[in-house]
């Protein structure tokens, strides 16, 4: 789709509705709407063609190059009957703007903006605005050919078509057709279209040029009638001539023609289509001289008089046609005598003749004409009749598949096994097939495989499908087999074939210290692939190519090398796992394998033609982000070995699956060890035990498991080992050595001098002890030694401290004197034994006073510092804090000083006072039963006392809306006041507001008899209304039936609903909730009224729930929602057609037979008599072909009453396999 962003009329929109294709064109002016409904919906897997052309004043739509036209020609002469209703459409485009105006991209498969909004668009027409399910390919404008690969901006879409493709690559006959053509099969069947000079039905061999010298031609004789409304020619050509024919058809009189010849160096086709009279019709491509020497590729396609001329791929300059459907459409050929290669013979004597417009001193290849390459099957049309009123009839085309024979010799083969045995243990293993060339699939019934001579002991062979069996035990070696082939078709007897199988055994440690890579995009048989399609001749394969590459790399003799596991690991697209191994001795490490690989990866994938995605296959790449701690990966190694069969090759090798396991490295102890999965290193020997394993390792290897323990680096030096395996908890050690040694320093520190000696805490001692040693003969002699315990006596040198300086304390206001405040304690450093130098007497050093008396506050304990209170009734709100000095004095007069802080704890002896008198608020009303959670007033309450339990309650009958709202205390201590009732502002009592008393106590407790700790406040509530009630519809559910052919535009029912808010004066507006009604086939205007907007269809949906909805003006709007059921009811407006896709096998060269018996459906109604029983009968304007081949006859008891076809062959000549296949002669 084309449209511009600021000139929003200007579009041009193709699109398929319902399986039809629909064109809208709109120059600005108006929307013109073209429909075309083709015999069958084009949503049936098969590729279909479009055509569109306009000018100022007119458009037109072609489908399929209206091969669906049914065509009445006249024998008279007279103008024939062309009737084209399915297959194309023309209009006429509205007046005043002629051109189309548009800059905007190119859509391509769907639109950007989804989805439409009609008010933003002048169209007249709505596209579907529905994405595209399906594949696109060869957008043509104006012979330019769109590039869709590289799109400037895109959603879900791919390159290529992946249904097709997976589809060729499915079928055995077409996966390997892309090598010399292209698959261009529908989503159900593959069918190889070859490029041109490849045929075959892989398109694997090669096509024969044909050299045309002076006075020479090709007459053919065709084996089918040529469809009379198509005809087909494409064919390579090379020449330096400027003059010649190159192929003719024509009818027996040659006055109904089709002639494609060169003239002026140019490519020109003719064409007459009257047999009474001359109207030729031409194209040419005069931009393009042809006469260079090179290979050209030309190709014609007619569909009536309709026609088109492509040269080498048809783009630009190369292309020419003629697209208008007028006067005659058929071409009559003479099978017989009417088509011609190189020019058309005359005779102009006996034996004599001459050949005009001669086409000399050139070349001829791979001649296609009438689309033989298709023509693998026949499409029987069969007209299928329903029992309604009225009938309906439809027609649904049968499928017959021509089976393929054994019609091609074969001629010697031979082959190369090569066979990688996992430590010799294979069991009896199939190995690969006898391999001898044959053009037709392998028709197995048809061979007999035997020996040449007598059974090799090693091999077995099964003589019905040429599988080798390779027995167990065989050893390494070279064995050559020699086998014979015996075709009982075309009584071939000893075709030799040739097998030399190389059997070669893989040590585990080859496995297990093997490099791996995965490549993409070649399967496992295209990596050992040896014969060339295009040459016919062997080549090297790509595993040949990686071998010597490796070689190359590691330095090392290629017999060293195995590549010893090569696959396949998914076929669409391919991916491929390769494993391979290099000894010398011992094995090379995988880290060094892949890394090797890794720092050439790029030489390797120019070298070997592949595309490495990864080195080092690694699985926890997929699977670590389901393991909760990490990924380790592991080898699973089977002895049943994969098998890769190609043909002229095979390889077997070693089955290694790379699993991931959520594990933490070589920390998972769930693991049993034994030698072969915990093997000893460096050559170590491993042994084991009821206790374990034990490894004896070489020398100088110190690990538990023979490990080399170290390694040395110089300047840049670095080595590779295998990645850490990362845990969630991990613990990495290693020990380092730098080169370059630090010298290590001892520091001594000594002190002559004598110091004091100290009795007492925190840093002497009473007691000292030490060894006094003794030597005579001046330190030369005998020791003699004494041990020495010094007790010291103290004496007062330490004053009282307070270690904590400041006591802090408490009492309780309006208490009795004598109350006990807190306790002071210091300490002395001296020895309390030594007299009194410990011995404290407390006393206060600075009290406070009391100013009503003059007396003191408090008191001390001399002996215990305990403090007191020396008077009574202390109160709090007038002295909340004290601060006194405590003086402590030791035996010998030495004192310390502490400092005591008595803080004076409140009790509830003031009463609590409302900060208002009223208090005032203005709240929503509830949004019926739902009550706001926050609070709608917070009130504060005046207490002098420092801690109170304030109990807040509305009081009850205070006034009108005290039962509606209760009062919660905050952690603050102030209230809150919350709703407990809905309110309703449609409530005229309520309207009004509220008025009621509040109050609090200071108790803590729910207890109103002590006056003295309680007080009152009032309380006003003024309420404000809201848009709290939806609709109301008068009828919430109705039921409305109506036929499916009912006109757009009918109205169903009308929808009432009124709004109970502003007194039942709310504007209410209606609409659809389109997610009942995606398809938006309905509609409703503002008064309520429902009417169709999209035709319906019952076989689609034959019941509608669709939602109206009913929407206020309030803020925020509230809806409601009701239910209109629309009940369709059925009309005979369907087709019947065939119960499912017949293809039935009919094989080449049979006698008359019933092909296929065919049961038929209808999507109408059955009970409504719009369906079975059914009639069919044979299209009676099918081709002359299948006239005369087929019949369908009626059984009308069949299908237990329903009616069904009964589809014979009866032509009675033999056929070629592919039924246009032209039989030449010279």
């Amino acid at each position: 789709m084309m449209r511009d962003e600021l000139l929003i009329s200007d579009f041009v929109a193709l699109e398929i509705e319902r399986g039809f294709p629909r064109l809208l064109i709109d120059f600005g002016s108006g929307t013109l709407e073209l429909k075309v409904k083709t015999k069958k919906s084009l949503d049936d897997g098969e590729w279909h063609r479009i055509d569109l052309f306009w000018d100022t004043e007119n458009a037109r739509m072609v489908v399929d190059y209206c091969k669906s036209a049914e065509v009445a020609e006249m024998e008279d002469g007279s103008p024939p009957e062309f009737d084209d209703s399915s297959c194309q459409a023309r209009g006429t485009i509205p007046p005043f703007n002629e051109y189309l105006n548009v800059n905007a991209p190119l859509q391509v498969g769907g639109l950007y903006r989804e989805p439409f909004d009609a008010s933003l668009y002048n169209w007249h027409y709505m596209p579907v605005g529905k994405g595209f399910d399906g594949c696109i390919r060869n957008l043509v404008h104006n012979s330019k050919l769109y590039d869709f690969a590289h799109p400037g901006l895109s959603r879900n879409s791919l390159t290529g078509c992946p249904q097709t493709e997976e589809v060729c690559s499915q079928s055995e006959q077409t996966s390997r057709c892309w090598e010399h053509g292209n698959c261009v099969g529908s989503f159900s069947e593959a069918r190889c279209q070859c490029r041109p000079g490849w045929t075959g039905p892989a398109c694997n061999v090669p096509t024969i040029p044909t050299t045309f010298k002076q006075q020479s031609y090709v007459k053919y004789a065709l084996s089918f009638e040529p469809d009379r409304f198509s005809t087909q020619i494409q064919l390579r050509f090379r020449t330096r001539e400027q003059h010649g024919e190159l192929f003719r058809v024509s009818d027996q009189h040659n006055r109904e023609y089709g002639i494609l010849e060169i003239k002026e160096a140019r490519l020109h086709f003719r064409y007459n289509l009257n047999s009474l009279r001359t109207e030729e019709k031409d194209l040419w491509l005069n931009s393009v001289t042809v006469d260079d020497g090179q290979w050209h590729v030309v190709r014609v396609n007619r569909y009536g008089s309709a026609a088109m001329l492509e040269l080498d791929g048809g783009e630009g300059r190369r292309y020419n046609e003629t697209f208008e459907f007028d006067g005659h459409q058929w071409l009559l050929v003479d099978k017989q005598e009417g088509v011609y290669a190189g020019g058309k013979a005359e005779y102009t004597g006996v034996r004599t003749f001459e050949v005009y417009a001669d086409y000399q001193k050139s070349c001829l290849d791979d001649i296609r004409s009438f689309d033989r390459e298709q023509q693998k099957e026949y499409l029987i049309p069969i007209v299928i009749k329903d029992h309604g009123n009225p009938a309906m009839t439809g027609t649904s085309t049968l499928t017959v598949i021509i089976g393929d024979v054994n019609d091609n010799k074969m001629q010697p083969g031979s082959k190369d096994i090569f066979v990688y045995n996992y430590q010799g243990q294979a069991p009896d293993t199939q190995i690969g097939r006898v391999y001898v060339y044959d053009l037709d699939d392998w028709d197995l019934p048809d061979k007999k495989f035997y020996w040449e001579v007598a059974e090799h002991p090693r091999f077995k062979l099964d003589e019905d499908s040429g599988m080798i069996t390779m027995r167990q035990g065989t050893r390494d070696g070279k064995y050559h087999l020699r086998f014979k082939v015996y075709d009982r078709k075309h009584t071939q007897n000893d075709v030799p074939a040739n097998v030399t199988v190389t059997v070669k055994e893989i040590p585990h440690e080859a496995v297990i210290n093997s490099g791996s890579i995965r490549i993409a995009g070649i399967t496992d048989e295209d990596f050992i692939r040896v014969w060339n399609y295009r040459t016919q001749s062997l080549s090297r394969s790509k595993l040949d190519r990686f071998r010597d590459k490796l070689s190359d790399l590691l330095n090392t003799d290629r017999e060293n090398v195995d590549i010893f596991s090569v696959q396949l690991r998914r076929k669409h697209p391919p991916l491929t796992d390769i494993r391979f191994s290099a000894h010398g001795s011992p094995y090379y490490k995988p880290v060094r394998l892949n890394g090797i690989v890794l720092m050439h990866r790029e030489d390797i994938e120019r070298d070997v033609g592949i595309n490495i995605t990864m080195v080092g296959i690694d699985e926890c790449l997929y699977e670590n982000q389901m393991c909760e701690g990490s990924c380790t990966n592991h080898l699973d190694i089977s002895t049943l070995p994969y098998m890769v069969n190609a043909n002229k090759t095979a390889l077997v090798g070693v089955r290694v699956d790379v699993q991931a396991e959520c594990t933490c490295g070589d920390r998972n102890f769930t693991k049993s060890e034994s030698c072969r999965t915990s093997p000893c290193y460096n050559g170590g020997r491993c042994m084991e035990s009821r206790f374990g394993l034990t490894c004896t390792c070489p020398t100088g290897y110190t690990g538990p498991r023979c490990q080399q323990t170290t390694r040395s680096f110089r300047g840049n030096g670095w080595a590779w080992y295998p990645p850490l395996a990362m845990c969630d908890n991990s613990h990495l050690i290693y020990n380092k050595k730098v080169r370059r040694v630090a010298h290590l320093q001892r520091t001594y520190s000594s002190s002559g001098k004598n110091q004091p000696l100290d009795r007492d805490q925190p840093n002497g001692r009473p007691q000292w002890r030490f060894t006094v040693f003794a030597q005579d003969e001046g330190g030369e002699g005998l020791v003699g030694y004494a041990d020495v315990q010094v007790n010291l006596k103290d004496i007062n040198d330490n004053a009282p401290i307070f270690p904590q300086g400041v006591y802090f304390g408490n009492v309780t206001e309006n208490g009795t004197a004598g109350m006990v405040v807190m306790t002071m304690t210091a300490v002395d450093y001296d020895d309390p034994n030594e007299g009194t130098n410990a011995k404290l007497v407390y006393s206060i050093e600075k009290n406070v006073i009391e100013e009503e008396t003059g007396s003191p506050i408090f008191e001390i304990e001399p002996d215990t510092g305990v403090i007191k209170t020396a008077v009574c009734c202390l109160d709090r709100e007038r002295t909340p804090d004290y601060s006194i000095q405590v003086v402590a004095m030791d035996g010998g007069g030495l004192k310390g000083t502490g400092t005591a802080s008595i803080r004076v704890k409140d009790i509830n002896d003031m009463p609590p006072q409302f900060t208002k008198d009223e208090w005032f608020t203005e709240v929503d009303e509830t949004d019926g039963s739902n009550l706001p959670e926050m609070p709608i007033l917070t009130v504060t309450v005046h207490d002098e006392d420092e801690t109170n339990k304030f109990q807040y309650k509305v009081i009850d009958n205070s006034g009108y809306g005290a039962d509606k709202f209760t009062m919660v205390r905050n952690n603050d201590g102030t209230g809150s006041l919350k709703i407990v009732q809905p309110l309703d502002y449609e409530d005229q009592l309520q309207s009004n507001g509220f008025r009621f008393r509040i109050q609090v106590n200071d108790k803590g407790e729910d207890n109103d008899n002590d006056k003295y700790h309680v007080a009152y406040s009032w309380v006003v509530v003024k309420l404000r209304d809201i848009n709290d009630n939806k609709p109301q519809f008068e009828r919430p559910n109705i039921e409305a039936v109506v036929y499916e052919n009912a006109e757009v535009g009918t109205t169903l029912e009308t929808f009432k609903a009124v709004d109970p808010d502003q007194g039942g004066k709310g504007k209410i507006s209606f609409a659809i909730d389109r997610t009942s009604d995606r398809q938006r086939q309905f509609s409703i205007d503002q008064a309520g009224q429902v009417t169709i907007q999209r035709k319906l269809d019952r076989e689609n949906i034959p019941r509608h729930q669709v939602k109206i909805l009913a929407i206020d003006d309030g803020v925020p709007p509230k809806t409601a929602t009701a239910t209109l059921t629309v009940i369709v009811q059925d009309i005979n407006d369907n087709a019947p057609k065939f119960l499912k896709d017949y293809r039935p096998v009919l094989p080449e060269h049979v006698p008359p037979r019933k092909v296929v018996e065919i049961l038929a459906t209808d999507d109408d109604d059955r009970s409504k008599s719009n369906g079975p029983p059914f009639q069919f009968r044979l299209d009676p304007g099918a081709d002359d072909i299948i006239r005369a081949s087929f019949k369908v006859e009626q059984d009308q008891k069949g299908a237990n009453g329903d009616g069904m076809a009964i589809v014979s062959y009866e032509y009675r000549d033999c056929r070629e396999r592919e039924t246009k296949k032209l039989s030449n002669y010279w």
